[in-house]
Formats: structure tokens, sequence, C-alpha cells
């Protein structure tokens, strides 16, 4: 055997430096390749038959443009309260009620509407609004957007099964619930 020779340490150091370079180099490469591979394999949502509601909407009708953000207060929400068939006075009392807690209750007196249920309605720019006002009112106030309305006036309908309004933590569990359920199928 012969003897081998002694590098000198600055080589040595050089040598073990290229290699923790070309090592370094080869684990970056690997990983981009595998992140590509894995970008162009993932699987992507194909487009599927479209759901019932989808297909029983004629295709003339536009889907409408609701906006279901809540509003910051109660005072930026507009509210046009109609007696449906509640006993004497409770329309005007509920009224006065969303008055104190601060909502706009819009005048022109309490229309008369012919016995129906507690109900709200809303063009479809007010639906966070109609929200709102549905949570206010204790039990469950049916909602439905009204293509034709164009004045963003949430009406309050006050029908004979109404029970009363809602305290403060009743409007939150009922902020929750609301926010769970779906837009309306005539919203986009």
């Amino acid at each position: 055997m012969r003897d081998l020779e002694m590098q000198p340490a600055a080589e040595v150091r050089e040598r073990g430096r290229r290699r923790g370079r070309r090592q370094l180099v080869a684990v970056a490469g690997a990983v981009v390749m595998a992140t590509t591979g894995v970008a162009v394999a993932w699987p992507t949502p194909q487009p599927g038959p479209q759901p019932a509601a989808d297909r029983a909407r004629p295709s003339t009708e536009p889907a409408l443009d609701c906006a279901a953000m809540l509003p910051r207060s109660p005072s930026e929400v507009r509210v046009r309260v109609v007696d449906g068939g509640a006993p004497s006075g409770v329309a005007a009392e509920v009224a006065a009620e969303l008055r104190k807690r601060d909502f706009d209750v819009v005048d022109g007196g309490i229309v008369k509407v012919a016995g129906t249920y507690t109900s709200v309605t809303h063009s479809p720019a007010t639906l966070g609004e109609a929200l709102l006002v549905m949570a206010m009112v204790h039990g469950r106030a049916g909602g439905h957007p009204d293509p034709t309305r164009t004045e963003e006036v949430v009406g309050l309908v006050v029908g004979e099964d109404f029970d009363r309004l809602a305290t403060p933590t009743e409007v939150n569990q009922a902020l929750t619930e609301l926010g769970r359920s779906t837009r309306p199928e005539e919203c986009r």
C-alpha cells in the first residue's frame, strides 16, 4: 500500500461545500417536481348536473342579486310595519318597540292587510336587513325576496300568529340559526 497524501484542510472543506450545494439543489429540484406533480394531478371539481331547483327556474328569469351583509346597527334598517291580522293595537306597539330598539320605522301609518301570518318582505338588496328583522320576531317569521320591490324598506307583516319581539339573547340565537340557513334559491 502506498501512503496517502494528505490534502490541505482548505481543499477538503471546499469539496464538502460543493457536495452540500449539489445535495441542496437536488433536494430543491425534487420538491419542485413533487409540488408540480401534485398540482397537475390534483382532482378538480367537474361540472355536474344542476340541482333540480336550478333546472326548474326558466332560463329567461335572472337570478336575484341578494346582499346578505348584516347592518352594523339597527338604525341602518328601515322598517314598515303592516297589520296582518294581529289583535287590535299590536302592530302599533311593535312599531313603537322597534323605534325604542333604534330601528328606523317608516311613517305612514300602520297598513292593514287581511288575515295573514307574520312574515318579512324585502327587496333582494335588503336581505341582510331582513335577516335582522326576522331575528327580532320571537318564533319564526317567514321571509323571501320580492324582485318587484325597488324601495329599500323591509316590510314586517304582524300576523295573527305574532307572539312578541325577541329578547336580545333570542335575537343573537336567531341570527346564529339564520346564518346557518342558505340563501333563498332566487338569489345568486
